[in-house]
């Protein structure tokens, strides 16, 4: 069973108005894709990708309307440390049936199995995720491009005699768009539902190594700074390796001073808005949070945001979004299925996009806010702490002064309460 796995960093699956989806591969490559029901084809570049979410396999048309959507829009399918076992298992069984088809020129010529670290899309809340948990897939030619080969069903089914296979899924090999150019391409029904060729138990195939942890330290220290420069000291206090690096911006710190430490964030959702490196997110989903959203418009605090998710498997959604333009309250609404976010960050927002932090908490969902203020040198005094506190009056929520944070400088914090 020795095989190779092909890793890339990233894919972007875009759909075009038109209804075509292409995907940009590590930043460049644009090839077309073609999107079957658990399954995604990139003919040029004669990759196919099993589709799943956050570490599990899952259909990625008709999600919406199978057992697993409560779940999804939930936040809480999927994984919480690492790639699903039985869904590696699944991807393992379908790669090595499909070679031994191949060997009898009824499925296209097979290659190595394929890793993305990260899959970006628009599954499954119609805004872009990036999951972290990455995207199996094998090399497999393009049958289309080949001499005709030899697939007939009485074939497969002499290929199949003594493999354990639902009817279901013996039947829908019938389907025409499973077959090209006298190929079978596809073998899968669902999770489990496809002829088990061969039983795995062991799935140390797809095990690829973690993205360099110091590396990434020195990229955090680098590109997460606020303002950009050189710093000795990390912007963020954030969660790596099972320990904290520590920053300016201290994070446990913040937590006591906000008094979060008393909050059960089980099962929660929560939106940091100007999130950096997304360090308030990372603890609340390390305390049982489900679906969290941090936006940011620096996309090198994105990127390495999305990487740390990655490393320390942790999911979280990391987007780019400029929170100046108001089409971003649609963007956030779409992810949270237009239902009361249970916490939101906006962390000392007020400098970059002023009085807009206030339009955003009006026109969404929520029932508690944290918001703090800038340098406030003059505690609710200075001037621009007059101004949010003119702002937050005429929000329907109830505010309530929390003191200072004195972590980097003197900051005010409320709670606001949703009436």
């Amino acid at each position: 069973m020795q095989t190779s796995v092909d890793i890339f960093e990233s894919a972007v699956l875009i759909n075009h108005p038109r209804g075509e989806y292409v995907m940009v591969i590590d930043g460049k490559a644009v090839t077309t894709a073609v999107v079957g029901k658990h399954e995604i084809w990139l003919p040029d570049e004669e990759i196919k990708l099993i589709w799943s979410h956050n570490g599990k396999i899952e259909s990625f048309r008709g999600w919406n309307k199978g057992k697993n959507r409560e779940e999804i829009l939930k936040g809480t399918f999927g994984c919480d440390k690492g790639f699903d076992e039985d869904s590696k298992k699944s991807i393992l069984s379908e790669f090595f049936f499909m070679k031994e088809l191949a060997l009898k020129d009824l499925a296209p010529p097979i290659g190595s199995l394929v890793f993305f670290r990260m899959m970006i899309s628009n599954f499954p809340y119609g805004i872009e995720y990036c999951d972290i948990y990455g995207c199996y897939g094998y090399r497999m030619r393009n049958a289309e491009n080949l001499k005709p080969g030899k697939f007939t069903f009485d074939k497969y089914l002499e290929a199949i005699e003594g493999v354990e296979v639902s009817d279901g899924a013996k039947g829908d090999i019938l389907k025409s768009n499973n077959v090209v150019n006298g190929y079978l391409i596809d073998v899968r029904r669902s999770l489990w539902d496809m002829p088990e060729y061969v039983k795995i138990e062991d799935t140390s195939l797809l095990d690829v190594s973690n993205i360099d942890g110091e590396n990434l330290k020195q990229e955090i220290k680098d590109l997460t700074q606020f303002p950009h420069k050189g710093r000795k000291q990390n912007y963020q206090t954030y969660y790596m390796d099972d320990k904290y690096e520590e920053g300016s911006r201290n994070t446990l710190y913040r937590y006591e001073t906000m008094g979060l430490n008393s909050l059960d964030f089980n099962g929660k959702s929560v939106l940091d808005l100007g999130c950096n490196l997304g360090a308030m997110l990372f603890e609340v989903k390390r305390r049982g949070a489900a679906k969290t959203l941090g936006i940011d418009y620096e996309g090198d605090y994105i990127t390495c945001a999305r990487r740390l998710a990655f490393y320390n498997k942790i999911p979280i959604n990391f987007i780019k979004l400029d929170l100046n333009d108001m089409e971003s309250i649609k963007h956030i609404r779409q992810y949270f299925c237009d239902v009361p976010i249970d916490i939101v960050f906006a962390l000392s927002l007020y400098k970059h996009i002023h009085e807009n932090v206030f339009t955003i908490l009006k026109h969404l969902k929520w029932r508690v806010c944290y918001v703090e203020s800038n340098n406030a040198p003059e505690g609710l005094a200075t001037g621009h702490v007059m101004e949010m506190i003119a702002e937050m009056s005429k929000l329907e929520a109830k505010s309530i002064y929390l003191g200072q944070t004195t972590d980097r400088s003197p900051r005010c914090i409320w709670r606001l309460e949703a009436t």
